[in-house]
């Protein structure tokens, strides 16, 4: 179903959307808010993907996991996708994408929905009693559970 709302109904919405807004201001005025909305959206979304990149390999450098940063830069690529689509509310939802704290805020939120699906299990793993001859001293594993289709 999800599928079907995303590839008929939002393209089918934003088809209708555009047709009103050009029977409002007219045919080449709405060719050109597209034109411009798809330009300033693709320079937007560089600006915004050079930031999260950066961020990434600071993170990475201080020796972070980067987790949020790499939610965001996922989300930055999705408004850019959604900025190159023709249409006033995949543009809308793109631009509303590049802004920093409407990442943030749809970041937490996805963050906890995958908390749902995925359970960290802590295993002690020692392959010698004595790290300092490289053995593993700890390890983290993570189950993906996925509640419809596994019993846990």
């Amino acid at each position: 179903m999800r599928l079907i709302a995303l590839f008929i109904i939002i393209p089918l919405l934003d088809f209708m959307l555009l047709f009103k807004v050009a029977a409002l201001i007219g045919g080449w005025q709405t060719v050109f808010i597209v034109i411009f909305t798809g330009i300033t959206g693709a320079s937007l979304a560089k600006h915004q993907g050079i930031m999260v990149w950066s961020a990434l390999q600071r993170d990475l450098a201080e020796g972070k996991l980067p987790t949020d940063t790499m939610i965001s830069g996922v989300l930055v690529l999705i408004g850019a996708v959604l900025l190159l689509t023709p249409g006033i509310l995949t543009d809308f939802v793109g631009f509303m994408l590049m802004i920093p704290g409407n990442r943030k805020l749809i970041g937490t939120l996805t963050k906890k929905q995958l908390a749902k699906h995925v359970k960290v299990n802590n295993i002690n793993i020692r392959t010698s009693p004595f790290p300092s001859e490289g053995g593993i001293k700890d390890a983290e594993g993570v189950r993906v559970i996925d509640e419809e289709n596994d019993a846990p």
